[in-house]
Order: structure tokens, then C-alpha cells, then sequence
């Protein structure tokens, strides 16, 4: 669909719900960039140059509205951008806390099978070689949980 196909498609659904009763307070898309266009094009601020000028919500396209509707880029999609983005770069910059390693989620997977331990958490092959798995939510959550993180931050720490 073209994009301001996509824009004029939605803004018209929103409104035309809004006529038989039922009130839209929130649309949600994954975080592709053509879905964060769609949201901008409605008056959200997603990419702003500053945080302050960050916005969430968009005027509700029916003038009988008076209020706002959210924005929500998918959360578990999300997850897994997160996911995928910390294995191809190798490592975020925590401000405060530190570096997030992927290698250190890998380590601890390798160090549990080492020992055929599992150091409460969930890791597994599944969750370090997740490529033939990419869609799986769930392994995307288990792998980047800040239990796992933590664990292998803590364990890593200490052993080098």
C-alpha cells in the first residue's frame, strides 16, 4: 500500500469507528521505518532531534474527538530488534551501569552446557544462534532478560 494510501486508510478507519461508538485510543504497528513515517504523517514525534520534543500521541483525525491517540511501536517486535541489534554490534553502552555484551550472553550460554548447569535462566542454543528462530518473541525476551544480563555482567565480572 502506499504510504499516504496508508495514512489516509487509517486516519479514516479511526474515524469511522468513532461513529458507531467505539473510541480509538491507541494504534499499534511494528517499528519499521515506513510505520514510523505513518505515525509522524498523523503528528506523533518519534525520531524527534531533541527528547523534549518526543511525542507519543497524534489529534484523533474525527473533529467529534477530543483526545489524543497513542502511538505504539510493537513491544515485542521491539524486543527482538534489541535482540538482534546487541548480536550483529556486539555491545550497548548502559549509561551508569555499563556495557551490555552479547559475547557475555553467549559465554554463559557455552559455561551452562560446559557444566550442564542452568544458573536460573533459560538459555539455550535456541536463544544464541536464534537466527532460524528470528520470529520467536520468546526467545528474544529470555535471551535479552535482565535476569540473563545481569548474570552474565556478574559472572564475567568476577571471572575475568
Amino acid at each position: 500500500m502506499l504510504f499516504h494510501s496508508k495514512v489516509h486508510f487509517m486516519c479514516l478507519q479511526i474515524a469511522c469507528i468513532l461513529q458507531v461508538g467505539v473510541k480509538v485510543w491507541a494504534v499499534t504497528m511494528d517499528g519499521t521505518n515506513h510505520n514510523i513515517s505513518a505515525y509522524e504523517a498523523m503528528g506523533a514525534k518519534l525520531r524527534p532531534a531533541s527528547m523534549q520534543d518526543f511525542q507519543t500521541t497524534f489529534a484523533h483525525p474525527s473533529a467529534d474527538a477530543d483526545y489524543e491517540v497513542q502511538a505504539y511501536p510493537d513491544p515485542p517486535h521491539n524486543i527482538k530488534l534489541i535482540r538482534n541489534t546487541l548480536s550483529d554490534y556486539g555491545t550497548f553502552c548502559w549509561p551508569g551501569k555499563g556495557k551490555v555484551k552479547w559475547e557475555f550472553i553467549q559465554r554463559l550460554h557455552e559455561l551452562q552446557e560446559e557444566h550442564g548447569l542452568r544458573l536460573g535462566n533459560k538459555l539455550s542454543s535456541r536463544h544464541v544462534h536464534y537466527k532460524r528462530n528470528k520470529m520467536k518473541v520468546r526467545l528474544a525476551v529470555q535471551a535479552v532478560a535482565s535476569d540473563s544480563v545481569a548474570r552474565c555482567s556478574i559472572i564475567f565480572k568476577v571471572r575475568n
